[in-house]
């Protein structure tokens, strides 16, 4: 995540300064105009709006795009969004400070913006060592299939609060330690989230059977 994090910010960056020095070039039109600072600052819009997508994968998942299907939220937003993007340039002038652009100028725009899906896969091929959070993996991974069968269910949703058990667990011990308690403090708040985490599982296998 780190690094698709710090290259998709380097390539933004370079971006943004092309288009600045030359992007009028790209456009037709004449440097620093109101189309040149229209299409940069579409550029910029359109480049977040994809990145969306790269923003889906924590790890080193190849296809931004896979389980889709479940994410419309994540589709609802990113045509709300555009739609939002195209009206504020096309429609807003005199607010957003823009002016119309032509069909090509917006490919232009476009293609640059999206140049972040492709620049996210090669970035997934290189493998990097993933910090201490790393561990909730499995959870994610489950998340990402989603069982059908009612046992599949119950093994989801066990694995689900094993996980989340040790987070609380971890997180409890590092405050407990930071305040001062004392070992046994530390064991009786083990103590109620294990407990804590058996009741919600038989409620949660209780709700897949009936």
């Amino acid at each position: 995540m780190w690094l698709n994090i710090a290259g998709q910010s380097v390539q933004q960056l370079v971006v943004m300064l092309l288009l600045m020095s030359h992007g009028h070039e790209f456009v037709g039109s004449e440097r620093d105009d109101a189309v040149h600072r229209t299409c940069i600052f579409n550029t910029f819009i359109l480049m977040q709006i994809w990145n969306e997508f790269n923003a889906r994968k924590l790890y080193d998942e190849i296809n931004v795009f896979e389980g889709m299907n479940r994410s419309r939220g994540h589709i609802l937003v990113f045509f709300v969004m555009l739609v939002f993007q195209v009206f504020a340039v096309e429609f807003a002038g005199e607010f957003m400070t823009t002016t119309p652009l032509t069909l090509h100028q917006w490919m232009v725009c476009g293609a640059f913006g999206a140049f972040c899906i492709p620049l996210g896969f090669i970035l997934r091929l290189i493998p990097v060592k993933e910090p201490e959070y790393a561990r909730i993996r499995p959870a994610i991974h489950l998340a990402s299939h989603a069982p059908k069968t009612n046992t599949e269910k119950a093994v989801h949703y066990g694995r689900q609060l094993m996980v989340a058990s040790r987070v609380i667990r971890r997180i409890r011990a590092n405050l407990a330690h930071k305040r001062g308690g004392s070992h046994s403090t530390w064991m009786r708040n083990r103590t109620d989230t294990a407990n804590k985490i058996t009741r919600m599982r038989g409620a949660s296998i209780h709700m897949i059977k009936n």
